[in-house]
C-alpha cells in the first residue's frame, strides 16, 4: 500500500527551489517497504518523517471527526499527515493554518515590500506568509517581527495544529 505526499502550501515567501524539491517528492511512498500495511505501522516503524502526506480513505473519518470536518471528502483534501516520535499526526490547513515547516526568521522581504506601500500599518498574515510564527507590524517603512503567535515543536512544525490520529 502506498500514500502520496501532499505539496506544501506555497506562502510568498517560500522560494522557487523550494517548490521544485516539493514537486520532485511527490512520487514518494508512505510505506517505503513491502510489510507495512498502514500509516500507523509506517509511523512506529520510522519514528520521524517530516514529508507531509495525505490521508488515506481508511483514515477519512477518523480526521474528519477528529477536526470536526462536514464530510469523509472534505478531510482527505484539506487534511495532511506526517510521522513525529513514533506516532501519525494530522494538521487541517482549510483554515489557512501552516500544514508546514515553521518559517522562524525575523527579517521578511515581502512584508518590508509592504511597509513600503503602508507606513505603521499591521502586515496581514497572506503578506508576511501564514507559515511565519510571527505578527508582523510596520515600523516607519520597515516590517518588524513581533510577537510569537505559534509554537514550534521539536521538528520544525507548528505544535498547535498538528493532533495525534487516534
Amino acid at each position: 500500500m502506498s500514500f502520496a505526499v501532499v505539496p506544501e502550501r506555497v506562502s510568498l515567501t517560500n522560494t522557487l527551489c523550494r517548490v521544485v524539491l516539493l514537486a520532485a517528492c511527490a512520487a514518494t511512498s508512505f510505506a517505503a517497504r513491502a510489510d507495512v500495511k498502514t500509516p500507523e505501522q509506517y509511523c512506529r516503524q520510522v519514528g520521524n518523517d517530516d514529508t507531509l502526506r495525505e490521508i488515506p480513505d481508511s483514515l477519512a473519518p477518523k480526521v474528519q471527526k477528529l477536526f470536526g470536518i462536514d464530510s469523509a471528502d472534505d478531510a482527505k483534501l484539506d487534511v495532511t499527515s506526517r510521522c513525529m516520535n513514533g506516532k501519525l499526526i494530522a494538521c487541517n490547513s482549510g483554515a489557512n493554518l501552516p500544514c508546514g515547516k515553521a518559517n522562524v526568521k525575523r527579517v521578511n522581504p515581502a512584508a518590508n515590500q509592504y511597509c513600503n506601500a503602508h507606513p505603521n500599518d499591521d502586515v496581514p498574515a497572506g503578506i508576511a506568509g501564514h507559515d511565519s510564527v510571527y505578527t508582523w507590524h510596520c515600523h516607519g517603512i520597515s516590517a518588524q517581527a513581533g510577537s510569537a503567535q505559534w509554537h514550534v515543536d521539536a521538528r520544525g512544525f507548528v505544535s498547535e495544529v498538528w493532533k495525534p490520529v487516534p
